[in-house]
Formats: structure tokens, C-alpha cells, sequence
């Protein structure tokens, strides 16, 4: 049974689709998956395994009769805890919300729902997804399965951990600043950010920040395609992976600008260089002039923060963990003038990727700028680097992280891939040819540890429908 737990979702499909596994043994594999590692892990908050049960015998009736169903219909899948799901607790990872069960669906919700996709539990994430850490006053903090005393970082650390740990077979994060990419690098996951505006974010906590999207997490790029088909209204298909990736220009830098990145992550990325030049591509080190990039993020993380905050009253501010309160603060002094500023800010950067994207097709740049740090870190007074996943929320693009290699320490490394906005297909071909020409992500290392440790790191709900 915990074989089907790390198939790939495309090929669970198929086995679905062809009848020779059930929904209902599909769920049964996952849910004993989640017994032996989530007590550890902490990656699955809200579970409804019962009410998921429902689902799968419903969808093998159906599909005993030959109706026809959802391209997701059987599989099983995470929610980020940031999204409403209906019947279902919704936190937001603050304890204002502790209780709170949403009468409706998060938009690309009700879409992977009604592909068939079997919702059985809710992913962690730091309180309203501001962190780099996935930890909260509701239900504590997500470990990493690879190495059970490193973060998965955050926000959607809660998606890649279960993931990794083969608890689903998709999960839905969201990228505001890396928070897919990110722990899809650090995890050994795929995650991608689509273009701005490409899945529909509605309801939205923090509409001001309008760069913020929903994103699809898997462990393939044909994963995150047959997940991203359903998230756009099929927007984007997912076939047409396949493509020859000759004479495409590429910008290839490991070290960009005077961004802090690590050695030991630029020695693993650069060794991959040469895999695209077997491809037949064109790679020249080169970046886009955005010197303003880090300065226009920071700004608008700071500033929705402080205009989430206001929305809620005293006593309810009070509930506020210490990232939400500190940040808050933080943003107390900014004027209608630094507002104005920065988001000319962001035309610029936009602007200037259009032009840069006339000379090259594709940016790659490092999906982190260190491996994964400390479990009981934080991340704010680690004055760790972060500027390489801000520009791709800034100017709209599309981006992902794809497994490129480990670490000294063991820790896998993300190879980022960006191309213009709207231009997403390309970024999922070019994340394709490099998946299949290396196979990083096949090495499922998860830290011996995992399923022999009586530890439990946060409270788990099981909901019952």
C-alpha cells in the first residue's frame, strides 16, 4: 500500500482511470501514510478522513457505472490552511480564526473539488502565510520529513512536508513572496507560482496584496500541470510538456547581483548548467537591472500586514502571534508617500522584466539562497536572504522551483526558473526537460527517524462529516 503514496499523481490517474486501483484503497494508502508520519510531521492540521471516505466510495460507484468524471476525480489532496473549504476548519494559522468553518469554497477550490480531487485534510502555515517558518499559535510548527530538525520553511510548509512524506498525492500552497517555492526546494517538491491573475484569489484576506496567488505543489512538473489545468479553469492545459529546448536563451545566474547566496547552494546549482547545454541551449550570466526589488517587497509585506491587523478589533488583536505583531509595527511609520513609491516600484520592475525578456526566454536563478535552516530558528533574527523569490511576485511571473541536487548536509536544493509573464507554459516545459533529464526529485530521502520517533510536535482536529 505505501507504494501508491509516492506514485505520481498523473500515474495514480491512470490507475484510477483504468479501474485497477479504487478510490477507496487510493485513501485507505494515504490515510495510513498519515497515521505513521503526520504525529511526527505536524504537516496536516484539520483532518476529515471519514468525510474523504464518503468521497472515494462515491466516486467508485460513479465510476463503476461509467459516468464520466473529473480529470482529479480519486486523488487525494491538501488544502493550504489559508483557503476556505466549506464544512471544513479554516484558521488561517491565528488563533482568531481558531474555530472559524467557512460556509463557502476558496474559488480554486471549489474548482479542484469539483474535478473530483478528494479534500481530506488542511496543511499548516504561519499565521495569514507571513513567515518563513510554518508555525502558529493554533497548532505549533511543521518539521521537515528530509531532515526531522530542519523547517521546510514556509508559508507552504505544511503542503511540501506532507508531500515529501507521501500523505497526498497534490496540495495547493500560495506565493506571495516564495512561500511555494521554497519549501518545494527544501523538500525535494515541485512548487510553482503562476503568473499574477492566472488563479482566481477570492475570498482574499489581504486583497492589497494583489501579487499574492494561489500555487500547485506536487512532486512532478506533470503533476503541477495536470493540478494547474484544474486551478485555471484550463487556462493551462496539461499536456504539451514536451518540447525541444534548443536555441532558447538562457540567463543563467547562481550568484545574482549582491544577493546572499550560499556556496554550497551555487556549486550544487551551477553543476547543472551543463544539462541544459546538452539541451541545446543558449546560457550567458546576466540579470535583469531591479535594484529595487527587496525594498518594494519588504514594503508591501510589511504594509498588508498592518492592514490586516487594523481590520480586526483590540481583543482580536490581541491574539496576533509575535510575526504578526512585530511586522505590524513595523509598517506603523509608512506614509501615503512610501506607498505611492513603491508601487511605482513595482511598474518599474515589471517594466524592466518585459525588456529583459526581449533578449532571453528564461532566468534561472536559485529557488533559496540557503538550505534549510533550524526547526526552532527564526528566521527574522537569522537575517537570512530571501531576494531571490521576490521578484517574481513583483513583476507577475510565472516561476517554479524544481529538484536540482542536495546539499553537503544532505538538504535538496531548488533550481528557479522564471520566464515573462503569462509565458507559464515555457517555464513548465523547460522544469520538465530538466525533471526528466536528471530525476532529482525520484530520491525520496526522508530522514530515517521518520515513523519510528513517539514525538508529536501539534494538536491534530479530526472532523467528522
Amino acid at each position: 500500500m505505501t507504494e501508491l503514496c509516492f506514485m505520481t499523481a498523473t500515474e495514480l490517474k491512470t490507475l484510477l482511470d483504468s479501474q485497477q486501483i479504487s478510490a477507496v484503497e487510493l485513501l485507505e494508502a494515504h490515510a495510513q501514510q498519515i497515521e505513521q508520519t503526520n504525529p511526527i510531521l505536524n504537516a496536516l492540521v484539520t483532518l476529515d478522513i471519514d468525510g474523504a471516505m464518503v468521497q472515494a466510495q462515491e466516486i467508485d460507484s460513479q465510476r463503476s457505472k461509467g459516468l464520466k468524471l473529473g480529470i482529479l476525480a480519486g486523488l487525494p489532496i491538501a488544502i493550504k490552511d489559508l483557503f476556505d473549504t466549506k464544512g471544513m476548519k479554516t484558521t488561517y494559522g491565528s488563533r482568531i480564526f481558531a474555530d472559524h468553518i467557512p460556509k463557502s469554497d476558496h474559488a480554486h477550490v471549489k474548482r479542484l473539488r469539483d474535478a473530483g480531487a478528494i479534500i481530506l485534510g488542511k496543511s499548516n502555515t504561519p499565521e495569514f502565510a507571513f513567515s518563513g517558518q510554518t508555525a502558529n499559535g493554533v497548532f505549533g510548527k511543521t518539521l521537515n520529513p528530509v531532515n526531522l530538525s530542519k523547517t521546510p520553511t514556509g508559508s507552504s510548509g505544511g503542503a511540501a512536508s506532507a508531500l515529501a512524506a507521501g500523505m497526498v498525492a497534490l496540495a495547493d500552497g500560495s506565493d506571495f513572496g516564495g512561500s511555494a517555492r521554497t519549501p518545494a526546494s527544501v523538500t525535494n517538491t515541485v512548487g510553482f507560482r503562476p503568473s499574477n491573475g492566472l488563479v482566481p484569489m477570492y475570498p482574499n484576506l489581504t486583497p492589497h496584496a494583489y501579487f499574492n496567488t494561489a500555487a500547485p505543489m506536487a512532486r512532478t512538473v506533470t503533476d503541477i500541470a495536470l493540478m494547474l489545468e484544474v486551478m485555471t479553469g484550463g487556462v493551462v492545459k496539461a499536456k504539451g510538456l514536451e518540447r525541444d529546448m534548443k536555441g532558447l536563451k538562457i540567463a543563467w545566474n547562481m550568484s545574482p547581483q549582491d544577493y546572499r547566496v550560499s556556496k554550497d547552494i551555487q556549486f550544487v546549482l551551477n553543476s547543472q548548467s551543463q544539462v541544459f547545454e546538452d539541451m541545446g541551449c543558449e546560457l550567458k550570466t546576466a540579470d535583469p537591472n531591479v535594484p529595487n526589488v527587496s525594498q518594494v517587497h519588504d514594503f508591501m509585506n510589511y504594509f498588508s500586514v498592518q492592514a490586516l491587523a487594523d481590520s480586526f478589533s483590540e481583543e482580536e488583536q490581541e491574539l496576533l502571534g509575535s510575526v504578526m505583531r512585530n511586522r505590524g509595527r513595523s509598517a506603523l511609520n509608512f506614509t501615503t508617500q512610501d506607498f505611492m513609491k513603491n508601487s511605482a516600484g513595482i511598474v518599474e520592475v515589471s517594466v524592466e522584466m518585459d525588456r529583459f525578456f526581449e533578449t532571453y526566454d528564461l532566468l534561472a536563478w536559485p529557488a533559496m539562497q540557503n538550505e534549510a535552516f533550524g526547526i526552532d530558528q527564526d528566521d527574522v533574527k537569522l537575517d537570512l536572504d530571501w531576494r531571490c523569490m521576490s521578484l517574481a511576485p513583483i513583476a507577475g511571473l510565472p516561476a517554479i522551483s524544481v529538484p536540482a541536487g542536495f546539499s553537503q548536509n544532505g538538504i535538496p536544493v531548488g533550481l528557479q526558473l522564471m520566464a515573462r509573464q503569462g509565458n507559464d507554459e515555457l517555464v513548465l516545459q523547460a522544469a520538465y526537460a530538466f525533471e526528466q533529464a536528471t530525476a532529482f526529485g525520484e530520491d525520496r530521502r526522508l530522514d530515517p527517524d521518520l515513523g519510528s520517533k513517539k514525538i508529536k510536535t501539534g494538536s491534530v482536529t479530526y472532523e467528522i462529516h
